[in-house]
């Protein structure tokens, strides 16, 4: 009988030592399926991320586009506003030099407004840019000529100029809006 056993025996121990037992075969197929599994996370997690950084990064540039364009707008409403402001006072200083109603100190006072409001308008302006750098010669230019005998005619040719720049100004200043929205 044990004779008989031991072919069995020896017949089995050939068929483990050529076959894979099976907790190695699960073992493999778990470990594939796991990596599987991982692999497939971090890359999801890794789409998932970048698509939030560049959902974060346009929600960043159309708030940055608001301000910028809000700041504009406002920036351009206060030119206007300063502009007028400067080409009344000037009307004012015109109309009330010379007149025999204002006394020097009156003049004089009417003349540091106009003066200041010219400046105003000056540190608004960027040197840099052609059309800005226009208006500011004129602004200067005109004053320059204040208190001066030039003929009324200058004075209105000079108002008429720096309207003209002022408007590109408002163009250009307009469109860059209109681009950012």
């Amino acid at each position: 009988m044990e004779n008989e056993i031991l072919p069995i025996l020896l017949e089995i121990k050939k068929i483990l030592a050529n076959s894979t037992p099976v907790w190695v075969t699960t073992l493999i197929a778990t470990s594939g399926t796991l990596l599987g599994v991982a692999f497939t996370s971090i890359a999801q997690y890794m789409n998932n991320k970048a698509s939030n950084k560049a959902v974060k990064e346009a929600k960043e540039l159309e708030v940055k586009s608001h301000v910028v364009s809000k700041q504009r707008q406002e920036w351009m409403d206060t030119l206007r506003e300063n502009s007028a402001s400067f080409l009344a006072a000037m009307d004012s200083y015109l109309e009330g030099e010379g007149s025999q109603s204002l006394d020097k100190e009156e003049e004089l006072q009417i003349y540091q407004k106009f003066c200041q409001k010219g400046t105003l308008l000056v540190l608004m302006l960027n040197p840099n840019k052609d059309e800005q750098k226009n208006a500011i010669d004129t602004i200067q230019g005109i004053l320059g000529v204040m208190g001066e005998n030039y003929p009324e005619t200058k004075y209105d040719e000079l108002r008429d100029q720096l309207l003209s720049q002022l408007q590109k100004i408002f163009e250009e200043t307009w469109r860059q809006i209109k681009s950012m929205e």
